[in-house]
């Protein structure tokens, strides 16, 4: 079961709002890291294996990323989002995507500011069969 399947379990299961289970996971980040990702370290063909992660920014992309203006159009969105897999030579089937919050406010976390150094907004994924 992977992480949205896992989320989308205790939703059903929970009685907490989506932003208390938000808030939740982003304390329980805090709590036990995980690191971000540099897919460069990875092979590609152990890449199944880290889906659903959140990916190292690159630099060229970090460093505009305080200056954009939010909440980003999709144009802007999916640039980042292509500067994102052609840094790390992501193609067709796998992908990046840009959280929610990224999009709209800059930030990658909602309600856990010290959970800032383990989500970057950037999550490597692939598509379904």
């Amino acid at each position: 079961m992977n992480e949205a399947e896992k989320a989308a379990r205790d939703l059903l299961e929970s009685n907490l709002s989506t932003s208390a289970m938000v808030r939740n996971d982003e304390m329980e980040l805090v709590r036990r890291p995980i690191p971000l990702l540099d897919l460069r370290t990875v092979p590609r063909e152990q890449w199944d294996g880290v889906l659903d992660r959140e990916l190292v920014v690159p630099p060229t992309i970090a460093s505009v990323l305080p200056d954009a203006d939010y909440p980003l159009s999709g144009e802007q969105a999916d640039a980042f989002a292509d500067g994102v897999a052609k840094f790390y030579g992501i193609e067709t089937p796998y992908y990046v995507a840009l959280s929610i919050q990224l999009q709209q406010t800059g930030k990658t976390w909602l309600y856990v500011p010290e959970a800032a150094p383990y989500v970057s907004g950037f999550y490597f994924s692939k598509e379904l069969p």
